[in-house]
């Protein structure tokens, strides 16, 4: 994705549109070795079992929590490639303990990237469709800022934002979701203002770059809007530059 969940990252399951928030500022980085043995296979059959309406068993809370979307999505998304034959490894980089396995879907049809994401324990935290690289947009509006700006502050006060989003978004921003942001926030202080970075586009999604400023320091963050401007991800950013 950008685009919405196929399980939340793309951007959409690290959140399963939100359980992204835990991840924290990715790492930049070289590729990381290629995955054990047992991996591959693993994510395969985990892709087999959704593409078949499984839940698979060796996966996040969140995710098990929101399986009956994520498996809509994925049929929704991949289910026009035909028959899934395989996975192609293409690299590995890591978030604050989680790892990120980028793969190519091959299918009958034709071919998607994916990412599947794990905890240091192994769980599958998030899948999504990969991103292409996003193109330069022209800057946020103010007006848009704004609204960032009370969507972020209310998810931070614990209050659901009366803000244009995804169904998956409201239904994602539970009391215990947005108790789990602010904590990953609390380190940094009153919350103070969005410092707008960059805009890029994605299949048909703008990807807005903001840098939160707080009391005690800043946070990288980042904003999706599908092409009605409805809010479908929320997530900590990349490291910019």
């Amino acid at each position: 994705m950008i685009r919405k969940i196929l399980a939340t990252a793309t951007f959409a399951g690290l959140m399963m549109a939100l359980g992204s928030v835990a991840i924290g500022q990715q790492t930049a980085g070289a590729p990381a070795a290629l995955p054990s043995a047992e991996l591959t296979p693993r994510f395969t059959t985990f892709l087999s079992d959704v593409l078949a309406g499984h839940v698979p068993p060796d996966v996040s809370e969140t995710m098990r929590s929101q399986s009956s979307t994520m498996l809509a999505q994925v049929h929704s998304d991949l289910g026009k490639f035909g028959a899934f034959r395989r996975l192609q490894y293409v690299r590995q980089d890591s978030s604050q303990g989680y790892l990120q396995y980028h793969y190519v879907a091959i299918f009958e049809k034709g071919s998607q990237p994916v990412v599947f994401v794990t905890n240091s324990s192994g769980i599958i935290y998030g899948f999504f469709q990969d991103q292409p690289t996003p193109k330069a947009a022209a800057p946020a509006s103010v007006s848009l800022t704004e609204t960032f700006t009370r969507f972020f502050a209310d998810v931070l006060a614990e209050k659901v934002p009366s803000a244009n989003m995804s169904t998956t978004m409201r239904n994602g921003l539970t009391p215990a979701m947005m108790s789990k942001v602010r904590s990953s926030f609390s380190s940094l202080g009153a919350f103070q203002q969005l410092r707008f970075v960059k805009h890029d586009t994605s299949q048909g999604y703008q990807g807005y770059h903001y840098s939160a400023v707080f009391q005690n320091g800043a946070q990288p963050i980042l904003f999706v809007t599908d092409s009605n401007g409805t809010i479908v991800g929320f997530f900590p950013d990349q490291q910019q530059r």
